[in-house]
């Protein structure tokens, strides 16, 4: 369950958004609810109209994790695995967009990322031959990404 909000500022060819998240995760297997907070910041300039926009901001967000997305990937998992959601800490990103015709446009974009209990998947070999995959749940990541 889960509440954002968030105060917009534009002026000129500013706009900032400076807002938060806020989480309350129930566990009822386990008895241990969390409360999480999440910063939602957001700024862009536009350097030249809509053709080039530099954005930078920084994001968090819990995201849920269900049996169901983790079967369509991988079909061989057991369905007594723990599933947690995902605690995606910060996202703290750049980069630049822009429009260059009504059908092209572009996004080029830099982030940084820090999540735990990402579920990730281990390629294994069983004595046969065969690979098969299993879910490693409570991985703390962190990553540098370009898109």
């Amino acid at each position: 369950m889960g509440i954002a909000s968030s105060f917009v500022m534009n002026q000129d060819d500013w706009t900032v958004n400076i807002g938060a998240a806020l989480f309350y995760s129930i566990d009822n297997k386990n008895s241990n609810n969390a409360f999480y907070v999440y910063p939602h910041i957001n700024a862009s300039y536009k350097v030249v109209g809509d053709l080039m926009i530099f954005y930078a901001g920084a994001e968090g967000n819990l995201e849920q994790n269900t049996y169901s997305d983790f079967v369509s990937e991988n079909p061989f998992l057991s369905p007594t695995l723990n599933i947690a959601p995902t605690d995606k800490q910060y996202d703290i990103f750049a980069g630049l967009k822009g429009k260059i015709t009504n059908n092209v446009s572009y996004n080029i974009r830099g982030s940084y990322v820090n999540e735990r209990d990402k579920a990730l998947f281990k390629v294994m070999i069983i004595p046969k031959g065969i690979p098969t995959k299993t879910t490693l749940l409570g991985i703390r990541c962190e990553w540098f990404m370009m898109m």
